[in-house]
């Protein structure tokens, strides 16, 4: 039983390694560098979310290079979701 936990734990590891490594590849290692340190200080479970939800954001050429906070990250995702939804408009703001 004990055994399940630590292959989950190990999987769900190289998931976020794997996540990191993407996110480093897309922001430059400076910016995702800091990105990741700002993830890590999130709950554990949400850490993967957040990465990959980076991710979805730059991929679609949102800028996360000043962001400094888990509240900065944020407020770029939810331009990036916003306009996602209802197109390019200062009134989504």
């Amino acid at each position: 039983m004990f055994e399940g936990y630590v292959i989950a734990a190990v999987r769900a590891q190289i998931e976020q390694d794997n996540a990191n490594a993407v996110l480093i590849s897309l922001a430059g290692k400076e910016v995702g560098e800091r990105l990741i340190r700002i993830i890590e200080g999130q709950h554990a479970e949400k850490q993967l979310a957040f990465t990959e939800t980076t991710i979805e954001a730059i991929k679609a050429g949102y800028d996360y290079s000043q962001c400094k906070t888990i509240d900065a990250m944020a407020e770029v995702y939810a331009r990036y979701l916003m306009e996602k939804a209802f197109g390019k408009n200062p009134l989504n703001y």
